[in-house]
């Protein structure tokens, strides 16, 4: 069942109990986009490229993200919400930086991943003895199938033809 508030998706997001203050002034605001698979409390500190020349890669749980700012979007327009009181957020500071975090794949090692495991494997995976017992099963009933169907045709014609001998006889 999807939880939702004003048609909002609002799944694996948390219930803010109580809103402690949170003091803005003086601090730089970024604004980190990263993907689900990404478990944010395994990282303990975030490379960044502030050169946009290079990449700034991290890897977690065997995957490997890249970090990118965000230079097209100055943020303009983005603000943090911060409480005005224990139940109520106001338009806070503004956002600074932006930087996006994405999965990276090397396109090239896994294909050959893919090529080394298809030489090692058989051309054809193995089957379960229950699926071949039901392919056997429906090839059965297919060979039945067609031979009661040719079996009936051959007896149509049969008797289509026994008919035509009876009207020539009269």
């Amino acid at each position: 069942m999807l939880d939702t508030i004003g048609g909002v998706e609002t799944t694996g997001y948390k219930k803010c109990k109580d809103l402690a203050s949170f003091e803005a002034s003086g601090k730089e605001i970024w604004l980190i986009r990263a993907p689900r698979k990404l478990d944010l409390s395994q990282i303990k500190t975030l490379p960044v490229d502030f050169t946009g020349e290079g990449k700034a890669t991290l890897e977690n749980k065997g995957l490997t993200f890249e970090v990118r700012e965000n230079l097209q979007d100055d943020g303009s327009g983005l603000s943090v919400l911060v409480p005005a009181d224990k139940h109520t957020l106001v338009s806070g500071t503004s956002v600074n930086r932006m930087f996006t975090v994405s999965e990276t794949v090397d396109l090239e090692q896994k294909a050959q991943t893919s090529k080394r495991k298809a030489s090692d494997d058989e051309l054809e995976p193995e089957v379960p003895e229950e699926h071949k017992k039901h392919k056997k099963d429906k090839k059965d009933k297919k060979e039945k199938r067609d031979k009661k169907e040719s079996k009936d045709k051959k007896d149509k014609k049969d008797k289509k033809e026994k008919k035509e001998k009876k009207h020539k006889h009269k």
